[in-house]
Order: C-alpha cells, then structure tokens, then sequence
C-alpha cells in the first residue's frame, strides 16, 4: 500500500527469478528430494516448500500462486520424516575442533576487522545477474563472461567480507550463499543446452528430447570443485513415441499459435 502497488493486479509489475537476483522458483531450486519423505542426501537434512524440488509444476509454473500446494504436502511429509528420523537416530556428540569450525563459520564475518561490506557484494552480484541478456535470455559468451566475474566474487570478496553487526552478518551469509546460487544458475545454464520452460538459450532455442530430457544435478566434489551431469528422466516417464508434444520454440510457444502479424 505504501509504495501504491496492488497485489490483485500483480501481473502488470515485472518479477525477476533466481535465487541470485533476489527470488526463488520453487520447481527449480533448492534440495533434491531423494525419497517420498522430502529427506536429502544430506544425512538428517530435510526440506518442504520452496526449498524442495519437487518440479509438480513441470518445467514452468502454470501461474500464481504456486506454493501454497507444494508447501502443503512437503510440510506435512518432511515433518513427519524428521520427527522419526530425531525418534530414531543416535544421539551425535561433537568433538570440541567440530563446534569450533562451525563458530568459526557462523561468526567469523563479525570478528574481522575490516573487508568489503556485504550490502555491495550483493549488489554487485546483483547487477551481474539480473540483466534480462543473462537471466532470461541466455547464449554461452554472455554466461561464460558472468560466471568469470562471480567467480572473482566467490574467490576474492566473499572470504573477505566484514560484518559490523549480528543483522550484517545474516547478511554476509546470505551473499555467500547467493553467489554459489549464482555459480549453480550459470553453470546449469551452460551445461543444458537447449530451451525449455523458463531456459531460453539464444543459440540453442528448441528442445531436444532425445538429449536433455533429463535433470541436471550439481554437487561439490573432495576438492570443493562444482560439478555437474545430468540425470535422464525413467523410461516409463516418457511419452510414448507418436503422442509427444511437437519441438517447440521458446519452450512454451507453439509455432502454430504464435499470430503471423505478431511475428
């Protein structure tokens, strides 16, 4: 009300995605669920809401709001699992070196004397990934150029940010884990390539099935390296042969819809 925007009429502002420019999706980020309990491969890790992929919406959310179902059945599965997972496990005793990393860890941005502030390493990160020319319409050279630049962020600003209070340092967490969201948006972007739902490469503009009809997972090697391959989605998944739907452009457009005079 304060600033005269009318959530009734929601569709005439723009929304940004990404985790990295500010918003999640909830079918496309967060924890990959690896059993019906919404439990990860995290050992005692769970996730609900929009922090668990369940991808119910399929490669593009069929409009607002979207969350609420999501949210309802992953709550209610992901807390019974943890309640039966705490039920159930041993107790985890810690050594003190154990507590120790994690403090360091968790304050270690409040006890620095001085580095960057986090508000600008956000809007540096920010201005990197928002441009509609990296976000939403995607080609190598331009995702190459950005990972380049956020990379330099992970590696030489991130480690040397300084927090001045408990509020900055929930900051300073939050930028670390934006920029390696941003790494994961760029790097996934390069490795699928093709377009489909809200993935738009301008060099690869169709989807290809017989490629990339798969997920794409990420995860951190021994050496902290990020990594990447893909996951083919079932057999019994698939559509059959003959009733697939026709190799579209943009993803969600068909090209027999799409009004000759608007082209």
């Amino acid at each position: 009300e304060r600033v005269g925007i009318d959530p009734e009429k929601g569709g005439q502002y723009p929304m940004i995605g990404g985790s990295a420019a500010g918003g999640s999706q909830e079918h496309t980020t967060g924890l990959w669920p690896v059993d019906s309990n919404c439990s990860s491969n995290i050992d005692g890790l769970f996730s609900a809401g929009d922090s668990c992929c369940t991808w119910m919406w399929g490669a593009i959310i069929q409009g607002p709001p979207p969350g609420l179902s999501p949210a309802a059945v992953t709550g209610k599965r992901a807390g019974a699992g943890a309640s039966r997972y705490a039920r159930d496990i041993d107790v985890i005793k810690l050594t003190d070196n154990d507590t120790s990393v994690f403090r360091e860890h968790a304050f270690g941005y409040l006890r620095r004397r001085s580095g960057f502030s986090p508000r600008w390493v956000i809007q540096l990160l920010q201005n990197y990934m928002m441009p509609y020319y990296v976000l939403h319409i995607k080609k190598a050279d331009r995702l190459n150029a950005t990972l380049e630049l956020v990379g330099f962020l992970r590696d030489h600003m991130v480690p040397r940010m300084h927090s001045t209070c408990t509020h900055e340092l929930r900051l300073a967490h939050e930028a670390e884990n934006m920029t390696i969201n941003a790494e994961m948006i760029l790097r996934s972007s390069l490795f699928r390539a093709e377009s489909r739902g809200w993935h738009f490469r301008e060099d690869f503009p169709s989807e290809r099935d017989e490629e990339w009809l798969a997920w794409s997972l990420l995860w951190r090697d021994e050496n902290g390296k990020m990594c990447i391959r893909k996951e083919p989605v079932p057999k019994e998944w698939r559509p059959v042969a003959g009733t697939a739907y026709p190799p579209r452009w943009l993803a969600w457009e068909h090209p027999h819809n799409i009004n000759s005079n608007s082209r």
